[in-house]
């Protein structure tokens, strides 16, 4: 699940369906722009389930989570490396997100931003161990027990998939 919090960024959250529906239910009143949850909120609600918090692209134009407070920040799981910020950055903002995770002694995990079933394989993680459960996997990323793969193709998969959206769209607004 993706939130919006207040500061301007997004939030992934990972967990049992029984857990994001709840919290699903809990987050209907934050949905509108002017209503979005503030990002101590959010963590403190979020708390007691057993969750992946992974901050959504940290470095993208207008929606960045490297703004904010790094006391705050340290109560993530990780931040996410994706196919949409490569695409429009390039490699050097993989290298200044490895910098500031390393900050604040978090990993990096491939997320594709993907929005479109084009894009997905843009970025992806490849786990070296088994992960069946939430605290499997967190301590697959806390042991860096996975690998990150870029796409050759990322740049084609993410015009593509820009491209049909932008046209979809276009056409259902006529």
């Amino acid at each position: 699940m993706e939130v919006d919090i207040k500061e301007v960024g997004h939030i992934l959250l990972i967990g049992n369906r029984q857990d994001i529906r709840e919290v699903n239910d809990f987050l209907v009143p934050y949905r509108s722009k002017e209503e979005f949850i503030p990002f101590e909120r959010l963590l403190s609600f979020t708390r007691p389930y057993n969750l992946l918090k992974i901050g959504a692209h940290p470095f993208r134009e207008a929606k960045g989570l490297a703004h904010l407070e790094k006391e705050v920040l340290t109560q993530l799981d990780a931040f996410d490396l994706n196919a949409t910020d490569l695409y429009h950055q390039g490699l050097k903002m993989r290298m200044q997100l490895a910098i500031f995770a390393h900050e604040l002694q978090l990993p990096v995990v491939a997320g594709s931003d993907t929005h479109h079933y084009l894009q997905f394989g843009s970025v992806y993680n490849e786990l070296r161990e088994k992960a069946a459960t939430i605290d499997e996997l967190r301590a697959v990323l806390m042991r860096n027990a996975y690998d990150i793969t870029i796409s050759p193709c990322l740049k084609e998969k993410v015009k593509a998939a820009r491209l049909v959206k932008k046209t979809l769209k276009k056409s259902l607004s006529v």
